[in-house]
């Protein structure tokens, strides 16, 4: 909560400013406009940022004054502006309200924003440790959808770091995200009256979450705001970037190979999702047609993936899965609720389903009714299609199996050819001299037949 430091209350010395006779620096107690600065909240390149009091009604805001000597420059007036017009246009709620910008002549120049309570999340990460996985997502997940409302009206942030997600609470949620600071934002030919305010080779952002293209100084457009988004998703689970180094040539050097994996656990302990690496590595691809090309199929990605198991919803790794299954995470993505629930199991609060092969339900008559078994329509079964843990597992290496049974036969065959098996000899039968042979059907001997006698002679 916001406190109202001392000295600031209705009895401290009021102190106005004036077009033409502005102090060098603001300090709190000064009255700006129809406002009195209660509470400095920071200091930054562009300007201070203040809590402001409306003097009429009471309610705070927050200003957000241009440095004086960066005001006598009109280019940067008018990007100083730019963003008000830009926050207004696209009016998200994921994205912090402007309500007025005001120009004092020899004056200062200040924009009046909501008052937000809460934290960035570099602040947040100090205070409160590790990010955890669901936290993440949920994080990232919203600010996908607020960059996706900005590129929709042609606005690319360029500037995506932790110090602009802001996180408060709205509506009981704990994080609910509010992306801050679109001063360098590139707006649409319309929005900028046909003057391209960004000179070719110029180089704004800041450098660790730099695009290759955008640290190249050259066009950059949405897929430039994906890939700080998956640095930012990178720093959350793993709580530092890929690279080490500040260097502008060599971070530019280091972002045109290919990204390293991820390891398996987040700085947290926790695992990490194979699933969520591979949408970490499609981000940080160094040409931007290999990244995902909307934050709308990153925001449906990161939706998609379940933070209880780990395991993938529909995006997986391009080197296990082709890039038709990766589409999939475009508009026709499944919600994070349609994967929760494994093929085989009932979610909690819901009646079993039938088996496939059942017939149709039928409800018994109650007794003395007279009225016929009412029938009921045979629910529908969706189908879901078999993760890669639902598959059976095959034998994968069929050549073995082949070589083991070739080599069992041979083994046999020259067993059975150069050791052939003994035929068994049967014993003679006592007092046979004709062997097996002269065997009658009683296994009995056979007497030889008597030898004819010669007929007698005739007389």
């Amino acid at each position: 909560m916001l406190g109202q430091p001392e000295g600031a209350g209705p009895s401290a010395a009021k102190k106005s400013i004036s077009p033409g006779t502005a102090p060098k620096e603001l300090a709190v107690g000064m009255d700006l406009g129809p406002y009195r600065l209660v509470a400095e909240l920071g200091t930054g390149g562009m300007g201070m940022l203040f809590v402001g009091e409306n003097r009429k009604i009471g309610r705070k805001m927050a200003i957000k004054v241009l440095n004086r000597d960066l005001a006598r420059r009109a280019d940067i007036v008018r990007r100083f502006f730019d963003e008000a017009r830009s926050v207004n246009t696209i009016s998200h709620e994921h994205i912090v309200e402007i309500f007025d910008f005001i120009a004092e002549p020899e004056g200062y120049n200040y924009l009046v924003m909501e008052l937000l309570e809460g934290g960035d999340l570099q602040q947040t990460r100090v205070q409160q440790g590790p990010y955890a996985l669901r936290r993440t997502l949920s994080i990232m997940a919203q600010v996908a959808s607020a960059l996706h409302a900005a590129h929709q009206k042609g606005i690319v942030h360029r500037d995506i770091k932790p110090e602009n997600v802001f996180l408060t609470q709205r509506r009981g949620q704990r994080d609910f995200v509010k992306l801050l600071d679109f001063g360098l934002a590139k707006l649409s030919e319309s929005m900028k009256g046909g003057q391209d305010r960004t000179r070719a080779g110029t180089v704004l952002g800041t450098p660790e979450y730099m695009s290759p293209e955008q640290a190249r100084g050259t066009t950059v457009d949405a897929r430039s705001d994906v890939f700080a988004t998956g640095l930012l998703i990178h720093w959350m689970l793993l709580d530092r970037l890929p690279w080490a180094t500040r260097d502008l040539e060599e971070l530019l050097a280091l972002r045109e190979k290919e990204p390293a994996p991820l390891p398996m656990q987040t700085s947290g302990g926790e695992h990490l999702p194979r699933a969520l690496s591979a949408i970490v590595e499609k981000c940080l691809q160094p040409r931007p047609s290999k990244r995902f090309q909307s934050c709308a199929e990153l925001e449906a990605a990161l939706k998609s993936i379940d933070p209880e198991d780990g395991k993938p919803a529909e995006v997986f790794s391009e080197r296990t899965v082709p890039m038709a299954t990766l589409a999939v995470i475009g508009s026709q993505a499944p919600k994070a609720a349609d994967t929760s629930t494994a093929p085989g199991k009932t979610p909690a609060g819901q009646a079993p389903a039938p088996p496939r092969d059942a017939g149709p339900i039928t409800q018994p008559a109650v007794p003395g009714a007279g009225q016929p078994p009412a029938r009921r329509e045979r629910p529908t079964i969706r189908s879901q299609a078999p993760t890669p843990t639902d598959e059976p597992r095959r034998f994968e290496f069929p050549w073995l199996a082949a070589a083991i049974v070739c080599s069992m036969g041979l083994l046999g065959y020259a067993l059975y050819r150069y050791h052939p098996p003994e035929r068994p000899v049967l014993p003679e039968a006592p007092g046979s001299r004709y062997g097996a042979s002269m065997m009658g059907p009683n296994k009995g001997p056979i007497d030889p037949p008597a030898v004819p006698l010669s007929p007698p002679p005739k007389p």
